[in-house]
């Protein structure tokens, strides 16, 4: 089992594939999007290949649906390193009718699955222990603060409540350094969050990004429930309190 970044050490003994293969795969995406109506997504964390192919698939008209790209930051990377390499990816797709590139996306925990989920208190199972957001709370604020002064939304992939916490902090120190702009930053999964919190979705204007396939009995879940145990379970998924505290919300599939 490889656990989040570990995984580079195989990719990187694996065969590259070929721009040419990623460009049928691309194809074979927007297609089946297309047959179930599908005319537009979010391609929610690319990096210079993705673009470039994305970026020549436009170029050629061969794209059926419009893409937003979300370049994703790494934690190792320098604040502004990481500025000019987005911005370099904006830059190129300026001027394409089916191409964007708009966000910066930021994943500042992992997955329960395999307990690399951000949570304030230890897990609750007998195994117990916790992880540690993948940025650093400074980091975040910097990182934030320079992406939004450079006007790219900011989506943050976030699962447990200390994600949670650690991204709308960021999501408040960037106004103060920049001004407001309509942003609408996004929250993706908020899967575990605590009642503290839920007010400030609105207060940000950060947009809860939820997906409504996730909130039903299956392994993934019961597994969740296990590591957070019940009081905490209660507050998982908790999209009937995001509306009630009047954050701003879209739906997605997060399909991969």
């Amino acid at each position: 089992m490889l656990n989040e970044s570990a995984v580079k050490r195989v990719r990187a003994r694996m065969p590259a594939p070929t721009d040419a293969d990623h460009a049928e795969g691309v194809r074979f995406g927007q297609a089946l999007g297309n047959r179930h109506g599908i005319t537009g997504v979010v391609d929610a964390s690319v990096g210079a290949w993705h673009a470039r192919v994305h970026r020549g698939l436009a170029a050629d008209d061969a794209l059926t649906v419009r893409v937003a790209a979300t370049a994703r930051v790494d934690p190792a990377e320098e604040t502004a390193d990481a500025l000019a390499r987005v911005s370099t990816l904006r830059n190129e797709s300026a001027g394409l009718a089916m191409l964007k590139v708009h966000s910066a996306k930021f994943f500042i925990d992992g997955v329960f699955e395999n307990r690399t989920t951000t949570m304030l208190a230890d897990y609750s199972d007998a195994a117990g222990g916790n992880a540690p957001p993948l940025f650093a709370p400074e980091q975040i604020s910097d990182l934030f603060a320079a992406f939004d002064s450079a006007r790219f939304q900011i989506p943050c992939h976030v699962i447990g409540d200390r994600a949670v916490r650690a991204a709308l902090d960021g999501l408040a120190a960037a106004p103060r350094a920049n001004g407001h702009w309509p942003s609408l930053h996004q929250m993706a999964h908020v899967q575990c969050i605590d009642p503290v919190d839920l007010p400030r979705f609105a207060e940000l204007g950060a947009m809860a990004n939820i997906q409504p396939f996730r909130a039903r009995h299956a392994p993934s879940v019961d597994l969740a429930l296990n590591m957070i145990g019940p009081d905490r379970g209660r507050l998982m998924h908790a999209f009937r309190r995001l509306l009630d505290a009047r954050a701003p919300f879209a739906l997605s599939s997060a399909w991969g």
